[in-house]
Protein backbone atom coordinates (compact mmCIF):
# COMPACT_ATOMS: atom_id res chain seq x y z
CA UNK A 1 0.00 0.00 0.00
CA UNK A 2 3.07 2.45 0.86
CA UNK A 3 4.68 1.69 -2.19
CA UNK A 4 1.30 1.66 -4.35
CA UNK A 5 0.37 5.34 -2.55
CA UNK A 6 3.91 7.08 -3.08
CA UNK A 7 3.95 6.12 -6.67
CA UNK A 8 0.44 7.56 -7.46
CA UNK A 9 1.68 10.58 -5.90
CA UNK A 10 4.50 10.61 -8.00
CA UNK A 11 2.61 9.81 -11.47
CA UNK A 12 -0.27 12.77 -10.17
CA UNK A 13 2.34 15.32 -8.80
CA UNK A 14 4.56 14.74 -11.90
CA UNK A 15 1.57 15.42 -13.98
CA UNK A 16 0.44 18.35 -12.56
CA UNK A 17 3.65 20.38 -12.45
CA UNK A 18 4.08 19.61 -16.08
CA UNK A 19 0.89 20.81 -16.50
CA UNK A 20 1.14 24.24 -15.02
CA UNK A 21 5.05 24.46 -16.66
CA UNK A 22 3.34 23.65 -20.09
CA UNK A 23 0.79 26.85 -19.09
CA UNK A 24 3.71 28.96 -17.94
CA UNK A 25 5.53 28.45 -21.16
CA UNK A 26 2.36 28.99 -23.17
CA UNK A 27 2.19 25.80 -24.99
CA UNK A 28 -1.06 24.71 -23.38
CA UNK A 29 -3.89 27.04 -22.06
CA UNK A 30 -5.81 25.66 -19.30
CA UNK A 31 -9.48 26.65 -19.08
CA UNK A 32 -10.15 26.60 -15.46
CA UNK A 33 -13.81 28.27 -15.78
CA UNK A 34 -14.42 25.50 -17.92
CA UNK A 35 -13.19 23.06 -15.56
CA UNK A 36 -15.21 24.45 -12.88
CA UNK A 37 -18.46 24.36 -15.02
CA UNK A 38 -18.08 21.06 -15.81
CA UNK A 39 -17.46 20.18 -12.44
CA UNK A 40 -19.90 21.63 -10.64
CA UNK A 41 -23.20 19.91 -11.76
CA UNK A 42 -21.07 15.79 -11.03
CA UNK A 43 -20.69 17.75 -7.72
CA UNK A 44 -24.44 18.72 -7.07
CA UNK A 45 -25.95 15.09 -7.75
CA UNK A 46 -28.33 14.13 -4.84
CA UNK A 47 -26.26 10.77 -4.34
CA UNK A 48 -22.81 12.63 -4.13
CA UNK A 49 -24.18 14.90 -2.29
CA UNK A 50 -25.90 12.50 0.09
CA UNK A 51 -22.30 10.60 0.13
CA UNK A 52 -20.27 13.29 0.69
CA UNK A 53 -22.30 13.90 3.52
CA UNK A 54 -22.24 10.47 4.57
CA UNK A 55 -18.33 10.52 4.69
CA UNK A 56 -18.07 14.09 6.73
CA UNK A 57 -20.92 12.56 9.64
CA UNK A 58 -18.66 9.39 9.39
CA UNK A 59 -15.32 11.25 10.32
CA UNK A 60 -16.98 13.86 11.96
CA UNK A 61 -18.73 12.11 14.05
CA UNK A 62 -15.57 10.90 16.51
CA UNK A 63 -13.19 13.04 15.98
CA UNK A 64 -10.98 12.25 18.92
CA UNK A 65 -10.30 8.88 17.33
CA UNK A 66 -10.11 10.20 14.15
CA UNK A 67 -7.28 13.07 15.32
CA UNK A 68 -5.34 10.52 16.86
CA UNK A 69 -5.59 7.82 14.04
CA UNK A 70 -4.54 9.78 11.41
CA UNK A 71 -1.31 10.61 12.71
CA UNK A 72 -0.88 7.06 13.63
CA UNK A 73 -1.63 6.12 10.45
CA UNK A 74 1.06 8.48 9.16
CA UNK A 75 3.85 7.38 10.78
CA UNK A 76 3.06 3.61 10.54
CA UNK A 77 2.97 4.16 7.10
CA UNK A 78 6.73 6.46 7.33
CA UNK A 79 8.55 4.12 9.20
CA UNK A 80 6.66 0.60 9.13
Amino acid sequence: MKKIGKIALFVFGTMFIMLQVLAYMGVIEINWLRIQQFAEPALKTPALENALNGLMGVLTNNLPFAGSFVPGFLLGLKFG
